[in-house]
């Protein structure tokens, strides 16, 4: 939630596409493994000190620290980054273990972590006291920080590169609960909060709700179904049969109306962005429960089986997740699944994967024939495809969704492939080899759109980023007043 008020080396378009931010060029070497960037000139931090590589190496050396709690990129420089330095003060050379294609977008806001901090003022204040008073050189400076209530930053009046915000201050609150947001934008208290596509339906005149494509995929997923090989879900057929259940469509009308679409299986948000949607391995499993159920006969399920479908009720950008698993577990039991639905956090589940993953007998035994109503968002790098200990498809990841050699050799192949066009290639293999050897991972239900409630009275047009609607970090300066009524 700090975002606003840092600066990063790339940012993101409209289209969620790579462009310079506080590097306006970068080139790599021919093998892909050095990379350098050239800065921007006079750009200053919030206390007067210029921005310079220094700064950025400084930055980067950070999340080698063991305490560093961004794992996205921290991971990225721990295992993948050999040295940064700085030539000079306006070029900075990463030099890595091996290609890393996704360095551009790490080292943008998508993932948050990479931000470049003043060295000078850093070092001077110390860890403790720039965690309660950080500064950087985004288009917001902090006011206060109250940890889980609110943030209050105060606009700049210039910046080199970014809009220079037109409401001055900008105060962000943490309100869990939906109704008493949406009570708050009634009372003017807020002008602006996230909502659920049933609330959306059900505003007040002057609170409309404004769409950002693309943001999420919720559905079904069989995470690591090879925990317990004698489950049912650890056969592919069955999993298929499952996915053959359930009516994407309807459930679509029923939970996200408007604002959510057919997702493509096995698919992460946009897939199109990796793969071709259009392929024979891209296209949504049609619904056929006649299909299902001799698919579970032959399978040796004549008369079905018990299953525990968990909903991870942590994810505050998904409400609707209880909703989903209820209307999938009535469609699997018209085939004779039966069905108990079991609340629990993102924490959790994620606990129980890792437990799994390691072997650990308690939680093979929890997740033995499982599935869990989940909600991915927007991802548009090939290392959560494929990446080592990152991956859902590959065998060392966190929660692998199969365990399959031929995933993991292609996945290598990917993420060591320096060019854009051979890695979507690379990466589009995985897919036809996920729909050929594996059959289903889990029912992709929805692509789903961000939703915001918003004061037409005091918020005006802003420029959304596609796919990067649960948070507004690089955009929140692009937000404008509300144009006056003649």
């Amino acid at each position: 939630m700090l975002a606003p008020i840092y600066d990063y080396l790339t940012m993101l378009d409209g289209k969620n596409r790579i462009i310079p931010g506080l590097a306006t060029t970068w080139t790599v070497n021919s093998d892909g493994r050095i990379w350098t960037f050239k800065l921007r000139p006079n750009v200053t931090f919030h206390n007067g000190d210029p921005l310079t590589a220094d700064d950025v190496v400084f930055s980067i050396s950070r999340l080698r620290d063991p305490k560093s709690f961004k794992a996205r990129p921290s991971r990225f420089v721990k295992e993948g980054v050999e040295k940064v330095e700085a030539p000079d003060a306006a070029t900075v050379v990463f030099t890595l273990k091996q290609p890393a294609p996704d360095l551009l977008r790490v080292a943008g806001p998508t993932y948050g972590g990479m931000e470049i901090l003043p060295r000078k003022y850093f070092e001077k204040v110390g860890a403790d006291a720039f965690a309660k008073q950080p500064i950087g050189s985004g288009p917001y400076r902090l006011v206060t920080h109250e940890p889980s209530v609110r943030i209050v930053y105060e606009a700049q009046k210039s910046h080199p590169f970014r809009t220079v915000p037109a409401f001055s201050r900008l105060t962000l609150l943490n309100i869990p609960e939906e109704s008493t947001r949406v009570a708050m934008l009634e009372r003017g208290e807020a002008h602006m909060a996230q909502v659920s596509p049933d609330r959306a339906a059900r505003l007040p005149a002057n609170i409309e709700a404004r769409e950002v494509p693309g943001a999420y995929q919720a559905g079904v997923w069989f995470w690591m179904p090879w925990a317990d090989p004698k489950a049912p879900t650890a056969d592919p057929n069955v999993r298929m049969a499952l996915e053959h259940a359930v009516d994407s469509a309807a459930v679509i009308k029923a939970v996200y109306g408007s604002y959510g679409k057919v997702a493509h299986p096995w698919g992460i948000v946009p897939v199109s962005f990796f793969a071709d949607p259009k392929r024979a391995s891209m296209q949504p499993v049609k619904y056929d429960p006649t299909l299902a159920r001799q698919m579970l006969a032959k399978a040796g399920y004549p008369n079905g089986f018990e299953i525990k479908l968990f909903t991870a009720s942590a994810h505050s950008f998904a409400p609707e997740l209880s909703q989903l698993a209820s209307i999938v577990a009535d469609y699997w039991s018209r085939i004779g699944v039966k069905v108990s639905i079991t609340g629990m956090t993102h924490a959790e589940l994620r606990a129980l994967y890792r437990g799994a993953q390691a072997g650990n007998p308690r939680s093979v035994a929890a997740l033995g024939n499982t599935a869990s109503a989940f909600a991915i968002p927007a991802v548009l790098d090939a290392d959560y495809l494929c990446g080592n200990g990152t991956s859902i498809f590959r065998s060392n990841g966190v929660a692998p969704i199969v365990k399959n050699t031929d995933v993991d050799q292609t996945c290598e192949q990917a993420m060591n492939e320096p060019s854009d066009i051979k890695r979507a290639a690379l990466i589009q293999r995985v897919y036809d080899i996920l729909r050929d050897k594996e059959a289903s991972g889990g029912l992709a239900i929805a692509e789903v759109s961000a939703l915001w409630a918003v004061d037409n009275r005091v918020v005006g047009k802003w420029q959304p980023i596609e796919a990067l609607g649960i948070g507004l970090g690089p955009v929140y300066e692009t937000i404008r007043p509300a144009e006056k009524k003649q």
